[in-house]
């Protein structure tokens, strides 16, 4: 009930459930210590606006009805079109011609407002601040005792390094939690942002300002080899074929060339047990408890251009592990914002959709009892292409593009089981206090740790392939023409 005192409130059902006594409340879920499904009225004051009205509150950005109801978008970009804490815009680092396509194709991102992570730049996250000023610390090797502050990521650097965001007093102690508020409350207190309550920011989502902190990477991946190229590139992580048919055959994979978009997010939570009914209006009410918990979560799509007319033939969106999806660009299963594909991001667990609402079951990660959730009843953030940076990986200013330690908590044991564990704890454990991952250039389709991968020959290789190349040509008359 708006304008309740949730202390009074709390209380009050404190009180009813000693009354009650009732177990079926405790079985279902409710108790007094965890109320909070009860509360799902007053977590989200506004609503999605009708006739383009503005919403009754709305302290940064605006709704925009042509992304879809209750989707919130940036008035403008950040000033000097560069991100705060972020790393220099595509058009400053890179050559025209590539910076220009990639513009062109870049997507429009949309993040449930509840999610609380949008994808920012990495020194973003590195001005975290934990409680009682603990600061972002890098851990030479995953044993180590101690670390340092993060001012080089050198490339000789062990496999087994992770950087480890604040969100405790004690350096020392588990930054990983199944809550995700006190993470958020580190990356908010580095970008100087005091968005108060939950019930605060979710009542005006503006006053989060995501467009402030927002970015989005780019790498420009070449000729696109599907199965891979034996010592020297993985095989995609992919497991559905477009309209049943194997991508390789339809395009006979060198046929296209790869446009990547990666995300980063501050953190990654994913709603193992949730409230069904719940999790498209108010997933944070929805859910119950989270899995496959790290710090540092990179997410990416991918933009598949017909190498002889640099038009767009699909859209592989990645997801987890090994269950991306391909669409064909003009197959009717996207949605365009002014040519431009519309993304969305799961709750949580952010991985790749287009743009919709409702529940997306997978088959395989979790042995098929696990779900997405493309939660939209808490309204969406949207981050458009005119109005979010585009961070070149190749730049010579992204050190760590090829640093190969990983962008979370990654301390031993975080991915071992008690081996006289019974089955069921055993297969949860896969998914809790996991490893934070790698850099885009050392996993999916990139490459890996074992000397495989694009960061043999350099971030840079593939554009200046490019520029140097048979496709240099067509790269410039097509940016002559206007078309890039």
């Amino acid at each position: 009930q708006p304008g309740r005192d949730p202390a009074a409130m709390s209380q009050t059902l404190r009180a009813a459930f000693e009354r009650l006594g009732d177990t079926s409340f405790r079985l279902a879920g409710f108790t007094a210590e965890n109320p909070r499904a009860l509360f799902v009225p007053s977590l989200r004051a506004r609503r999605p606006t009708c006739a383009d009205a503005d919403p009754p509150k709305l302290s940064a950005g605006r709704e925009d009805p042509a992304l879809g109801a209750g989707v919130i978008a940036a008035i403008a970009g950040p000033a000097g079109g560069r991100a705060q804490h972020g790393e220099a815009p595509i058009e400053q680092t890179t050559n025209p011609v590539i910076a220009r396509l990639a513009r062109l194709y870049q997507p429009t991102l949309e993040v449930t407002v509840a999610d609380r992570f949008w994808p920012v730049s990495v020194d973003a996250v590195l001005a975290d601040v934990g409680p009682g000023g603990t600061r972002t610390c890098l851990f030479a090797t995953q044993t180590a005792s101690s670390c340092s502050p993060p001012t080089a990521f050198e490339t000789s650097m062990s496999s087994t390094a992770y950087l480890r965001f604040p969100s405790t007093r004690d350096a020392h102690s588990p930054a990983v939690t199944e809550d995700p508020t006190s993470q958020f409350a580190a990356f908010e207190r580095g970008e100087g942002a005091s968005p108060g309550s939950l019930h605060h920011w979710l009542a005006d989502p503006g006053v989060l300002d995501p467009w402030r902190t927002a970015e989005i990477y780019f790498y420009f991946a070449g000729p696109v080899h599907i199965h891979g190229i034996p010592g020297r590139l993985p095989g995609w992580p992919a497991s559905q074929d477009i309209d049943g048919t194997p991508v390789a055959t339809v395009a006979k994979t060198d046929g296209l060339i790869g446009l990547q978009y990666w995300f980063f997010y501050p953190y990654n939570y994913y709603p193992l047990l949730v409230r069904n009914a719940l999790m498209n209006l108010a997933p944070l009410a929805g859910t119950v408890h989270n899995v496959d918990l790290h710090q540092g979560d990179w997410e990416h799509v991918a933009v598949l251009l017909d190498a002889r007319t640099l038009k767009p033939a699909f859209l592989y969106t990645a997801r987890h592990a090994d269950e991306g999806a391909f669409y064909a660009w003009q197959g009717g299963g996207l949605s365009f914002d002014a040519g431009h594909p519309i993304v969305q991001a799961a709750f949580g667990g952010h991985p790749s959709y287009p743009s919709g609402c409702g529940q997306y079951v997978r088959t395989k990660h979790g042995g098929g009892l696990m779900s997405d959730w493309r939660s939209c009843g808490s309204g969406r953030f949207a981050f458009r292409a005119a109005t979010t940076p585009l961070v070149d990986l190749a730049a010579s200013d992204v050190a760590w593009a090829c640093w190969p330690g990983h962008f979370g908590e990654a301390r031993y044991g975080f991915e071992v089981s008690d081996p006289n564990a019974d089955w069921f704890t055993t297969v949860i454990n896969q998914y809790v206090d996991v490893a934070g991952p790698r850099s885009p250039l050392w996993q999916a389709e990139n490459g890996s740790v074992n000397q495989e991968g694009v960061c043999q020959r350099g971030a840079g290789a593939t554009e200046h392939d490019a520029l140097s190349g048979p496709l240099a040509a067509r790269l410039a008359a097509a940016a002559r023409a206007g078309k890039a």
